[in-house]
């Protein structure tokens, strides 16, 4: 048993428990009685809360190698860190749903909050953020900021962009707890965007991809979607389709259900043209076995990166809930694990091609970024960043 003290009362969970590979059955927390034996006393929920049961249910969050008491203001939606005699600080999802950082000092960033408004379209929009409750517009407008700002630390930041891909939002999350937002670049990045002037040297052009948390897999190799669409930090910013991209949309919707392959293929557009809209640019090959298998898709950012995107559609649900998706195993392996990134790109037809080379180059310098691209029975497409280590 692992354990851990909250107000002087020492408490304990299962030593298997672990955040980034989240099971419910791991995850209870246990007091010893009066006579010694070990009481339920609470849980881990998959974001990190520690919910304490008693006459008075209390909620704590461990930041900073310390359990800090916690409250949910019902009017921002928002959980907030409690500390003795200072001002309660407000809390975003960070690098993992179950990672926490402050939010944005939005009371002294007025002006980079009216810039976002231009560079989004928002030009009519002039709600006060900072007062906590936020239109649909206010929320795209801060999950852009936010995804910016964190792309800009991880781009600015020698050790973080140098550093493995599966280590970057842990340190993009320390970086803020000590040394907040850099609000001057970030100043500097969208008012450039926002009057159409070229970026200042060395500042990165906005990729909402590097900005994401990551999500992690669960046992089994599958992914709790529902969890992902109701958090904007986890998923890709959604946004009116283009007319090309409504075409192929209707296209998919026209195809029957069971028509797997055709299904499947006209999905792969959507993510394409979607893609290619946004401006990332579409790395050909990856596949082998007369395009079987292998890579859906290949493409990298404007900084750079290399992300490798596997589609899926999320299988139908007779709730209001979405469905999870799972990764099927396919040379032995989990699909998007390394060891099946190194087995698609064993075959000489996948790996000599321009997509091949760039996955390989990437996952031999840990620099691979991987994503899942999900779409839900109505169309919606939600594309998350991925995490397949607690499959191994």
């Amino acid at each position: 048993m692992n354990d851990f003290v909250v107000q002087g009362t020492r408490y304990y969970v299962n030593a298997q428990f672990n955040l980034k590979a989240f099971r419910i059955k791991e995850s209870h927390i246990q007091q010893r009685g009066p006579n010694g034996n070990l009481r339920p006393s609470g849980s881990f929920a998959e974001d990190g809360i520690i919910r304490l049961s008693g006459r008075e249910p209390l909620t704590y969050l461990y930041v900073g190698g310390v359990t800090s008491r916690i409250e949910l203001d019902n009017v921002r939606q928002k959980w907030r860190l409690l500390g003795n005699g200072v001002e309660a600080i407000y809390l975003d999802t960070g690098g993992h749903l179950s990672s926490w950082v402050p939010q944005l000092q939005l009371r002294d960033i007025g002006d980079i909050i009216s810039q976002a408004r231009r560079v989004l379209g928002y030009t009519g929009v002039s709600s006060d953020m900072s007062l906590g409750v936020m239109s649909t517009m206010d929320k795209n407008t801060y999950v852009y900021m936010q995804q910016y700002a964190r792309q800009l630390i991880g781009f600015e930041t020698t050790a973080i962009r140098q550093a493995p891909v599966r280590d970057r939002d842990r340190m993009i999350d320390e970086h803020i707890w000590r040394h907040g937002y850099p609000y001057d670049r970030l100043r500097q990045a969208i008012s450039a965007q926002a009057d159409g002037r070229a970026l200042p040297v060395g500042i990165a052009q906005f990729d909402p991809l590097q900005g994401m948390a990551t999500v992690s897999a669960r046992e089994g190799g599958s992914f709790n979607v529902q969890s992902v669409s109701s958090n904007a930090q986890l998923h890709y910013p959604r946004r009116r389709r283009s007319d090309e991209q409504q075409r192929l949309f209707v296209l998919w919707g026209s195809i029957d259900s069971h028509a797997t392959s055709q299904r499947g293929e006209a999905n792969e557009r959507m993510y394409r043209q979607m893609l290619v809209d946004d401006g990332y640019q579409i790395i050909p090959g990856g596949t082998y076995g007369m395009g079987l298998h292998g890579f859906d898709l290949v493409f990298r950012g404007p900084t750079g990166a290399v992300y490798l995107l596997e589609i899926k559609h999320i299988p139908p649900s007779n709730t209001h809930r979405l469905s999870s998706v799972s990764m099927a195993k396919g040379l032995g392996y989990w699909q998007m694990e390394d060891r099946w990134v190194s087995a698609v790109l064993a075959h000489s037809e996948a790996a000599n091609s321009l997509a091949g080379a760039a996955v390989g180059q990437a996952l031999s310098s840990g620099q691979l970024f991987k994503l899942i691209g999900a779409t839900a029975p109505d169309g919606t497409q939600y594309v998350f960043k991925i995490d397949m280590s607690p499959v191994r």
